[in-house]
């Protein structure tokens, strides 16, 4: 049985390890990753594609003008008002307001009473304004609005939720079980608290969580549309602006033990992983605010809001998210396009992706793919490289980078589909060199058991070509036509017993150097010497066709 070459042995060796490595998922690995999906998003990024979606900016510039956040309520009501007065379809807060308003005046007449032992009463004043909470929530119930809420993550399901946070809370989410399984808290993100805004704000609109989930670099490129507290399951601010926006009070999530399926709102369907958490396809950036932040959508400041001082109609039969790019409120995110990015910007993508039909997927069956990937292209690069030359070879392991890459630009532009070949790339590039230099350092010690074997016995021209083709010769028999040659001195045994040691080898050289050169220069191959006798052969150990011509 022929010997398997070494090449062959660690090429498949190198191909288990990439897959299980790949299987495994090491964090190292998962950032190479990371910046490989980070660069096809910046190469592949698009406009904004709905065009239904705006944000109204807390900036810089509305700080200044009115003061440091948090602004009274009753602005923040005149905020909204001014809003929905322009036509708006939803107003979503990248906002939670969990506290009463201290400016209110029932607010202040409580703290004075309390901490001063003062009954002050202000007077004056009409009903209507003395809570200023109150005046929001008037303004929240004129229009479809929502309100953010902050989920505090947990590892495991909370079993007995505090029944006093968010009692207003009215589900509108139906978890499908498929295939038999039991319980979605197994597979969704849980929290084990949230902030929500205070009950008279809560119950006049809808409330959604505003997290923004980062990846261990920190920046966002997924996020989950759904998060569970207790039995609730709570939707993202984008996935309730696009209910409220498309009419429809309820949506569907389909789940198996495995993980989540996906997000259904009535015929619409969004792709998740199995933990809830849609693919970000981030849109190109427009501009850049007054504080650096980057903007893909149309953005308007909320002082130009308060003095109704918009172009008309920019915020008709649309979806308003009011969030802030103001430095001083840090609500800084990153993306795979810029390192400023507001957190409302997150929101407003998703929602936009959402609408637009265009979001992105990484289906779980992706994993086999790239499992079979890394397989495939692992024995095929062992035997290349083990039969191929070596030039071949780099040109070959080059095509298969460069087509990994393409083909996934083509799946992720024109199918919508994540498939980074960060591990099929690796592969490559750690197959490639190793067994390169297996083939090398193997090639060396075959022609060096060659120049041992022969150099002293045939011309370079031969040696060259036995250390280019070891395979040509080798201890089993063949059969071959071929030119035997024979010689020797004429009365040598008389001569060598009339000569002293010293002569005869003197004789012996003289003739044997020059006729091993003769034969050489014809490109025989000496088999032996005997004695006074020289033994070669034309036409073997490789083929020649004029042999017996270069024998005479």
């Amino acid at each position: 049985m022929k010997n398997i070459s070494p090449v062959v042995v660690v090429g498949l060796v190198l191909t288990l390890v990439c897959l299980s490595l790949f299987v495994s998922g090491p964090g190292f690995i998962q950032a190479v990753s990371n910046y490989a999906y980070d660069a096809f998003i910046q190469r592949v990024h698009q406009e904004a594609q709905s065009e239904h979606v705006v944000i109204v900016d807390l900036d810089d510039a509305s700080l200044q003008k009115y003061g440091q956040w948090p602004w009274p309520r009753y602005r923040v009501a005149r905020l909204t008002e001014n809003i929905l007065s322009a036509g708006a379809a939803v107003v979503a807060f990248d906002i939670v307001f969990p506290e009463r308003d201290r400016t209110s005046p029932l607010v202040v007449e409580q703290d004075l009473n309390t901490n001063f032992n003062l009954n002050v009463r202000i007077e004056g004043l009409p009903d209507s304004l003395l809570d200023f909470d109150r005046m929001f929530a008037e303004a929240l119930r004129k229009g479809k609005t929502i309100l953010g809420c902050f989920m505090v993550p947990s590892d495991k399901p909370v079993d007995e939720r505090d029944p006093g946070i968010d009692p207003a809370f009215k589900p509108h989410i139906n978890a499908v079980a498929v295939g038999g399984a039991a319980d979605i808290r197994k597979v969704m993100m849980q929290a084990g608290g949230l902030t929500v805004s205070i009950p008279v704000l809560n119950t006049a609109s809808r409330s959604a969580f505003f997290n923004a989930v980062a990846d261990s670099d920190s920046i966002v490129r997924s996020n989950p549309l759904i998060w569970g507290y207790g039995d609730r399951i709570y939707p993202s601010l984008a996935l309730e602006a696009v209910m409220l926006f498309r009419g429809d009070p309820k949506c569907m999530v389909r789940f198996r033990d495995q993980g989540i399926e996906d997000v259904r709102i009535k015929e619409l369907l969004i792709p998740t992983d199995r933990a809830g958490r849609m693919v970000v396809n981030y849109r190109k950036i427009r501009e850049e605010t007054a504080g650096g932040f980057a903007s893909s959508f149309p953005a308007y400041s909320a002082a130009d809001v308060l003095e109704k001082r918009l172009p008309p109609k920019v915020l008709d039969g649309k979806i308003v998210f009011v969030g802030t790019s103001a430095v001083g409120l840090k609500d800084i995110k990153a993306s795979p396009l810029t390192q400023f990015f507001s957190g409302v910007e997150v929101h407003a993508t998703i929602a936009d992706n959402i609408l637009a039909g265009d979001m992105l997927s990484s289906p779980s069956w992706m994993v086999g793919v790239h499992s079979i990937a890394i397989l495939l292209m692992g024995v095929f690069l062992t035997i290349f490289i083990n039969r191929g030359k070596s030039w071949l070879s780099f040109l070959v392991s080059v095509a298969m980078i460069l087509v990994s890459i393409k083909g996934s630009l083509v799946l992720l532009e024109k199918f919508h589909l994540v498939c980074v070949p960060a591990w099929v790339i690796l592969s490559v590039v750690i197959i490639y060199p190793v067994l390169t230099m297996i083939k090398f350092w193997q090639e060396e010690l075959q022609k060096k058991r060659v120049r041992d074997m022969f150099g002293t016995m045939v011309s370079p021209t031969v040696l060259h070509y036995l250390e280019n083709h070891p395979g040509s010769f080798s201890l089993s028999g063949q059969k071959r036509e071929a030119t035997m040659f024979f010689s020797d001195v004429a009365g040598f045994t008389t001569i060598s017993e009339t000569l002293q040691p010293e002569q005869l080898s003197h004789l012996l050289n003289s003739y044997l150097s020059p006729m091993t050169s003769i034969i050489m220069e014809r490109g025989g191959y000496v088999d032996k010497y005997a004695g006074d006798g020289i033994m070669a052969e034309w036409g073997v150990p490789f083929a020649t066709d004029d042999h017996a011509v270069q024998g005479c």
